[in-house]
């Protein structure tokens, strides 16, 4: 039976879309119908708004009147369009990407008759401007949603601590692609190390920065690729060039996937210092690190958020305390003197993954799961 799904996210297509998003949209074995624009998604992905502007002078006059009868502001238009939309597209279950839009879904989706799964990937259960803003309406939503999907045991512990009951929550890590990403022999490959990701204060690339000097310090051969920008960016190149790395660190800018799975075929290990912001925000579960393992690459990164669980410390990477950055330049330095040793972590990195991160797999489990909460008495 086919399952109609409308998915719902902030990002447009082509915009900073998440892999996470893109493979729910256009992998998942379902009818999916795609809603952008923000926490309150206002039009479908193709660009058409959800409330079309009224064409002609009696039609004005009757959304005017409309308006001033019902008190209807624009966020309230939108989420009456939502809930027609959801109708008349004959959406079977909501997919909410993120706690907020989750929230601005709840009463589309209650008067459409809709039921909503929701997924939770980070910031939306720690940064703390977000949780003041939409926290106090988690509790609603986790009484409404048919489901709640998380990355990663530790932001299911989050979840768990603002009230998501235990029977609702489900840890789906976000998968990777294992085609794509396939083991290289990092033993083979020279001391290099690659760094993938947003340049925002909660991936760390200060911290990185400074091990990847003190380590340079050691080992002249050693070089970093950085691939990602950034609000960041502009700060880590002022550093490299007044440090004098700029020979030894490459800055690459944003790369596409296929780019970056060749990269990492001929890296010797991947790294990343991930830290809990200034804000609170904290990472669910990292896309490159996990891509990283499935390319046989040994991962050096932080206990922090869910990398300990896609990390194993001393089994598949090397995982150091948030701002150890003395430790970190350690393992990159122990990377680069064992190269059998990084071959090892690595090997473990891609079976583990291929255990725990399989994105078919991911995605099975989430269709089974969206297909129970379509199928609940409503």
């Amino acid at each position: 039976m086919s399952l109609r799904v409308c998915v719902a996210h902030i990002h447009p297509p082509g915009a900073w879309s998440e892999t996470f998003v893109r493979a729910h949209v256009e992998e998942l074995p379902c009818e999916v119908v795609e809603l952008v624009g923000g926490e309150l998604p206002s039009r479908y992905a193709d660009g058409r708004p959800l409330v079309r502007p009224p064409h002609g002078v009696r039609a004005r006059a009757r959304a005017a009147l409309r308006a001033r009868l019902l008190g209807e502001n624009e966020a309230e238009r939108v989420r009456r369009a939502l809930s027609e939309t959801l109708r008349r597209e004959r959406v079977d279950v909501a997919l909410a990407e993120y706690g907020p839009v989750g929230v601005e879904l709840l009463a589309p989706c209650r008067a459409a008759g809709v039921p909503l799964v929701v997924c939770f990937r980070g910031y939306d259960a720690s940064n703390r401007e977000v949780l003041a803003r939409v926290g106090p309406r988690y509790p609603d939503l986790f009484r409404a949603a048919a489901a709640v999907v998380t990355t990663s045991e530790d932001l299911a512990r989050r979840l768990r601590e603002r009230g998501a009951p235990g029977h609702k929550l489900h840890v789906i890590p976000s998968g990777t692609d294992l085609v794509r990403f396939r083991p290289g022999d990092p033993a083979a490959a020279p001391p290099r190390f690659l760094f993938v990701g947003r340049l925002v204060e909660k991936k760390g690339p200060f911290f990185l920065l400074e091990a990847f000097r003190r380590a340079y310090a050691e080992r002249a051969d050693l070089r970093l690729e950085v691939v990602g920008d950034g609000p960041l960016a502009v700060g880590c190149r002022q550093l490299v060039r007044a440090w004098g790395l700029a020979a030894a660190v490459e800055f690459a800018g944003p790369l596409p996937h296929a780019e970056v799975a060749r990269r990492m075929a001929s890296a010797r290990a991947y790294v990343q210092h991930s830290v809990t912001a200034s804000s609170g925000d904290v990472e669910g579960t990292p896309n490159a690190v996990v891509e990283a393992s499935a390319a046989g690459l040994p991962v050096v990164s932080t206990r922090h958020g869910g990398i300990p669980e896609a990390v194993r410390a001393g089994e598949t990477g090397l995982l150091v305390d948030e701002g150890d950055v003395a430790g970190t330049a350690a393992a990159l330095l122990r990377l680069a003197e064992d190269p059998d040793f990084a071959r090892r972590l690595g090997a473990a990195g891609r079976e583990h993954v291929e255990r725990h991160y399989d994105r078919e797999i991911s995605l099975r489990r989430l269709e089974v799961l969206l297909r129970a909460a379509a199928s609940q008495p409503r």
